[in-house]
């Protein structure tokens, strides 16, 4: 293996992502955190120079990658950024260690969090919280082969080491076609999320954060009570909608998007997962005696919490603690199962 291939790489790529820093620093500026937004900025400008010195260090390779070394690129990459994406977590007051877990559970799209008081932080670093989670979701080497010419040696098996899902489906001839394809598709219902949170009543800052988090099924929310804390209809019905596209495979939608009506339909896999989601929901919804309302009320709450745990987003709408045993034990295997190949589900 040529380490000093996976050293370049994993600097050209690092270099890129301290670009992402700009964003929340102009959120936080916006909303007046002009300490935040320095923060931000520097801990761009000090990525950049590490990534800087990892590309100087390292070498270009002179012919395509093997395997082994785009493993090793994406394992490298993941540890860098991590470190990268934790530093605004610790100038915020976060000891390294939780700073380094809240950063990785946000790029992994994990969801856990060591964040109990959110009065304590301000609004630029919740947006990067949740901005963590959408680089991750659908793949930050996808991202990055889809942006980066220079990454074209080697792009195919950086991509499939990456990609989310067991699926080798190439939808252009050329691999950084395919991730252009899925991260447009990606960031396309993400902006549809948005002005539909926005419409049905939640402001733009808030419905950017969630958009990030429900397109790729990461679940973390700036407000403390998640979703439930919205008490709103409208907006449980927008964000079912979107964690079940999240759950689907991309390719699918791609395909949709491109004309083949159909293919959904004819996908074993998608036909299997909406049985689930049905079959789950029905259930829950059949046991459930501590919802407030009609039949209606007592659907939407159980297909809310039912793609929820399916597609590992785990936002809440109510306190499924109070639920009787029956129906916590249909999410606890549903949380087994996860979403789609190839989807920004877990599982």
């Amino acid at each position: 293996m040529r380490l000093p291939v996976v050293l370049h790489l994993a600097g050209i790529i690092l270099r890129l992502f301290s670009l992402m820093f700009v964003a929340p620093a102009a959120v936080a500026w916006l909303y007046g955190e002009g300490h935040d937004a320095v923060v931000f900025l520097l801990t761009g400008l000090a990525s950049a120079a590490v990534a800087q010195a990892m590309v100087v260090a390292g070498s270009k390779p002179d012919n395509d990658l093997r395997r082994v070394e785009a493993l090793a690129v994406v394992a490298a990459t993941w540890i860098v950024v991590a470190h990268s994406a934790a530093i605004p977590y610790v100038l915020a007051g976060i000891g390294y260690i939780d700073a380094f877990f809240e950063a990785m559970s946000g790029l992994t799209t994990t969801g856990a969090t060591i964040m109990r008081d959110f009065s304590l932080y301000g609004r630029g670093l919740f947006f990067w919280r949740s901005m963590t989670q959408w680089l991750g979701g659908m793949g930050i080497i996808a991202l990055f082969v889809a942006v980066l010419p220079r990454l074209s040696i080697g792009g195919r098996q950086l991509f499939f080491a990456e990609v989310p899902g067991p699926t080798d489906e190439k939808l252009t001839p050329q691999i950084r076609k395919t991730a252009a394809a899925l991260w447009s598709v990606y960031a396309g219902l993400t902006l549809g999320q948005v002005l539909a949170l926005h419409v049905a009543g939640m402001d733009v800052y808030d419905s950017v954060c969630h958009a990030f988090t429900t397109l790729s099924a990461g679940g973390f929310s700036p407000h403390p009570e998640s979703i439930a804390g919205y008490s709103s209809s409208a907006i449980e019905w927008i964000i079912i909608l979107f964690m079940f596209l999240a759950g689907a495979n991309f390719a699918l939608h791609y395909r949709t998007l491109r004309g083949e009506r159909t293919v959904l339909l004819r996908d074993e896999e998608f036909r299997t997962y909406a049985g689930i989601v049905l079959v789950a929901t029905l259930l829950i919804a059949v046991l459930l005696r501590v919802v407030d309302g009609g039949l209606v009320d007592r659907i939407r709450v159980s297909l809310f919490q039912a793609l929820s745990i399916l597609t590992t987003t785990g936002y809440a709408s109510v306190d499924f603690e109070l639920w009787n045993d029956q129906a916590k034990m249909i999410l606890f295997v549903l949380m087994f199962i996860g979403g789609c190949a190839g989807s920004a589900a877990g599982g």
